[in-house]
């Protein structure tokens, strides 16, 4: 049932329904609402942001910080700002942990208004964020909501900033206003059936047990709407994630399962299109990914095998000689010797 934006209203209305649970967002909650909601003596269920007060489901940080970071170019992933209205500390973690995977700087603002302010249309930018924005020469912007990204889009066009070819605005959450031609913020897709069917089933299993204990639950975001980008359409959206995905993991050991949980097809489907896409299974491709990485190392750097393969995914070295030798018919220690001895014969013949 949907209520009266009015807080009084709401309230109002709430108090004379016989309840036995609320699912409801809390993310532009007053302190008083809240109060008054921790006073009806049922199972609350939050969707959308975490409290502390009650149960809630949320899209997992990860899945939005990954979706949100393979939005970006190259060139925006050297430097990445995540600005948020009062800190949403999850999501900040997961996009700062993703960002030094690829050793981008990162840096986090807080805006510090109110959601009113956020909605002008022509918005005076505050002090802060003028001068991030004039320090910020050139980089990709992550906001924790649409809100925030509206907010920006807006100021940077106000400040006279080249949007996306100076800076590259992804929000966290996507809404029918980013897709406004004035606008155009391309945006992670909250899973909101998902979302619902979750907090369901929470609200269902804390009203079977008398809601005894706070239950937090998480579900993956895996759609991204792409309107204001940087990023080069080679393939459909779905496959590009997934092979941005590949490319910037394939150092860990990840499998077509882990390719998976950003798809919302079954991997049936999924296989298909990818190699209808990019010419082979997403199996053979994260082979040929991961051996082009090897390769890499073996030949540009001076460290140890046992290294490269630690770090390229391997549980032992037996295994990653096992792999490399299948593919290329000789040891890495091998392929690393002879190779390197031809481009000294090389580099000495052109001397």
């Amino acid at each position: 049932m949907q209520l009266s934006t009015s807080e009084e209203a709401c309230w109002s209305q709430l108090s004379r329904m016989p309840l036995d649970g609320l699912i409801t967002t809390a993310e532009q909650a007053s302190p008083s609402l809240i109060d008054r909601w921790k006073r009806l003596q049922i199972p609350v269920i939050t969707i959308g942001s975490e409290d502390p007060a009650f149960s809630s489901v949320c899209v997992h940080p990860d899945s939005t910080a990954e979706l949100a970071y393979c939005q970006l170019s190259p060139e925006h992933q050297q430097s990445i700002a995540f600005i948020s209205m009062v800190g949403d500390t999850k999501l900040e973690k997961s996009i700062q942990q993703r960002s030094q995977r690829d050793g981008a700087s990162f840096r986090n603002i807080e805006l510090g208004i109110n959601y009113q302010e956020l909605g002008d249309v022509c918005p005076r930018p505050c002090d802060r964020i003028r001068k991030f924005l004039d320090e910020f020469s050139c980089g990709g912007i992550i906001t924790s909501c649409d809100l925030t990204a509206i907010y920006i889009r807006r100021v940077a066009k106000r400040l006279g900033l080249d949007v996306p070819g100076r800076l590259a605005i992804v929000s966290s959450r996507d809404s029918l206003v980013c897709g406004l031609p004035s606008i155009s913020v391309t945006a992670v897709v909250e899973p909101s059936h998902e979302l619902g069917w979750e907090a369901a089933k929470l609200l269902d299993h804390q009203m079977k047990n008398n809601f005894t204990s706070l239950l937090h639950r998480t579900v993956k975001a895996y759609d991204v709407v792409q309107r204001d980008t940087t990023v080069p359409m080679q393939y459909e959206p779905s496959i590009a994630r997934a092979v941005h995905y590949i490319q910037h993991n394939v150092g860990r050991n990840i499998s077509v399962s882990d390719v998976l949980e950003f798809q919302s097809v079954s991997r049936v489907t999924f296989e298909r299109r990818f190699r209808t896409a990019v010419g082979c299974p997403p199996g053979e491709f994260i082979r040929q990914e991961k051996l082009k990485l090897i390769k890499e190392r073996l030949l540009q750097s001076r460290e140890p095998i046992v290294h490269i393969a630690k770090n390229c995914g391997f549980e032992s070295l037996a295994k990653f000689s096992t792999f490399f030798k299948n593919a290329e018919g000789v040891s890495p220690s091998h392929f690393r010797v002879v190779h390197l001895n031809h481009l000294h014969i090389a580099t000495t013949a052109a001397t």
